[in-house]
């Protein structure tokens, strides 16, 4: 069994935010991508007994927008006992799933909860939202705040077809200096991928179709397979720095986070 600090599943693509520069790439509206509860069962199967991740995080997207939420959580811990569990979240929809709070408790999982802007429009619509997680938090739920402002750094250029990798070409400082934080597995299709860029890249390229062939190099990333030997999956979770991390700035870049609840996206 091999420990691993990280492992995130989206259980959705689809989110109620815009956020600018997201390094799953979900301002682009993957509308009715719900990933169901018989997938998500056999991705956990394959992987259940290869690998023990310290966190597992189910997110998204948006994981309240899931219809399946609370059955979510008790399949996770089902195939993942000994994991730290959380939901993570930006609450703005807490109400499509009023009583989760019960499913949390008898799960053992944490309702983790973004803050995603200052603006005040935007703190405006969550401050009712956090009463409603302080009365979880009362009746006996694990709920925790993450200020992820301070924390949003730009991993591409541009949005929409526009898109573009970094490329300074100094992949060990891209690594160094990884905008998100070089423990993001990511559980997606049943593989396990180096970071949440590179599982989702190929989302954007078949919806914008003529995003710059500068993505090409990075599109034939191979994530790792559950078949894989003992010894492929330590090579997989030692590696560091590699070619893909030309992707991202070899230089953190901070991304303003404005009202999230605003589309700035331009679409074709």
């Amino acid at each position: 069994m091999r420990e691993i600090p990280n492992l995130d599943v989206h259980i959705t693509h689809d989110c109620n935010f815009q956020c600018e520069n997201c390094s799953h790439f979900m301002q682009h509206k993957f509308r009715g991508t719900h990933i169901s509860l018989e997938e998500i069962e056999s991705w956990y199967s394959k992987w259940h007994q290869r690998i023990l991740p310290t966190n597992l995080g189910l997110l998204g997207g948006e994981p309240f927008l899931h219809p399946n939420l609370p059955e979510m959580c008790h399949l996770s811990r089902k195939y993942f006992p000994d994991s730290q569990i959380e939901v993570v979240t930006n609450l703005t929809l807490v109400h499509l799933h009023p009583e989760l709070w019960k499913d949390l408790i008898e799960s053992d999982i944490i309702l983790s909860i973004s803050i995603h802007s200052r603006d005040p429009d935007y703190v405006k619509v969550l401050k009712p939202k956090l009463e409603i997680a302080k009365e979880w938090k009362r009746r006996g739920a694990k709920v925790r705040v993450v200020d992820s402002v301070k924390e949003w750094n730009k991993v591409y250029m541009g949005d929409g077809e526009d898109i573009l990798p970094y490329e300074h070409l100094n992949p060990q400082e891209s690594w160094n200096n990884c905008p998100v934080g070089q423990i993001c597995f990511q559980l997606h299709e049943g593989h396990i991928w180096k970071c949440a860029p590179l599982a989702f890249l190929p989302m954007m390229k078949k919806k914008y179709s003529n995003i710059s062939d500068q993505w090409d190099p990075y599109l034939t990333y191979k994530p790792l397979t559950s078949d894989c030997s003992d010894e492929k999956l330590e090579s997989f979770f030692n590696r560091g720095c590699e070619m893909y991390c030309s992707m991202c700035p070899s230089i953190r870049e901070h991304q303003d986070k404005q009202n999230p609840l605003i589309n700035r996206i331009r679409r074709n």
